[in-house]
Formats: structure tokens, sequence, C-alpha cells
């Protein structure tokens, strides 16, 4: 809020304010989306060993492609757009991008699902960092993370950004790296 309210008193009421969501895409150095594809593709290529994922397959995100934020972002200030505006896309199932993932990978193994409990007594942790399951969100306070709303109506010559421009399996990488192929393990 600090920053809306600095930006706020520079520009006033003309001002925009940007609230992007998970973003992806070229040059997002996190692989969140790589590591699942390349995981499931490691197993696969073991003899379609096990894969454990977190027991969360509802929980959701919100993913934004960095090209559609901004293109909607540098047209913003011509179309006449003021005000804040919650740019995400739409909400994804960790288990629909699993399973895509699953699915790119040519993984026909087991997978097992391991409760947060389970989990954190293992020290394996959550969202991005060493010992962690990307995507995975265990905090209750990141609940609001995937239920942002986006403008029904976008002032005129905005494009919409409320769908990403392309799949979660399109993101699978950053610059040609899954991390779990280049040993980055849960």
């Amino acid at each position: 809020m600090a920053c809306e309210q600095a930006v706020t008193a520079v520009f006033g009421d003309g001002a925009v304010l940007a609230r992007a969501g998970l973003i992806a895409g070229p040059g997002d150095g996190s692989d969140r989306f790589g590591y699942w594809v390349g995981r499931f593709a490691l197993a696969a290529e073991a003899g379609q060993q096990p894969v454990l994922v977190p027991d969360a397959a509802d929980q959701g995100s919100q993913v934004i492609d960095v090209r559609d934020l901004a293109a909607w972002v540098l047209s913003a200030p011509d179309a006449g757009a003021s005000g804040p505006y919650n740019l995400v896309g739409d909400r994804y199932r960790l288990g629909d991008v699993l399973a895509a993932a699953r699915e790119v990978a040519g993984h026909t193994g087991p997978v097992v699902a391991a409760s947060q409990e389970w989990l954190e007594a293992h020290e394996v942790t959550g969202w991005s960092g060493p010992r962690s399951l990307t995507l995975w969100l265990p905090w209750a306070d990141h609940r609001g993370f995937e239920r942002a709303t986006t403008p029904a109506r976008w002032p005129t010559g905005c494009g919409c950004v409320r769908s990403p421009r392309r799949s979660p399996t399109c993101w699978t990488t950053s610059g040609g790296s899954a991390s779990a192929a280049t040993g980055r393990r849960a």
C-alpha cells in the first residue's frame, strides 16, 4: 500500500495502480512451472518412479503472462485508465498444473500426495527456495493470492489480461532449464 500511496500522492486521481498476480513467461528465473515438468521427466526416465506432490490439488493460483501484463501497462495511460486494477489471469488449480506437467513429461508412474503436516515435519517448504515444492502455498495468510478479481470492463484500447496468453505448460522452462533436471530437490 505504501507504493500505491506514493504514486497517488504524485499523480493524483490519474494514477494507474497495476496490481499484478503471479507473473510468468520469458525471463522468469524462478522456474516455478519448469520444476514440475523436470521432476516428472526425471522420474519417467528412471523407470516411472514415484513423484512426491503436496496434497493440495484444489489450491489455486492466478498467472499472467509477462507479455500481456507489459502490453496492458504500456497501453493503460493512453487509453485513459486510472485507479487500481488487479491484473491477474484465470485461476489454475495446482492439481491441473501438475497433471499438465506430468503429461508433458510422459510420466505414468505413481504420484504420492503428502499432507502439509508431513511435508513440514520433513522440512519441505512451500513456494520457492531450497527444499521447496514450487507453487504450493501452505500458509493461511496466502489464501487470497488466488482469488483476485478483474474488472468487468477494461478501458477502451487496453488489452484484456484476464486469460493467460499461453497455457502453463508453455511456461515450462526459463532459458531452457528445468530446475529438477539441474539438481534442485525438495
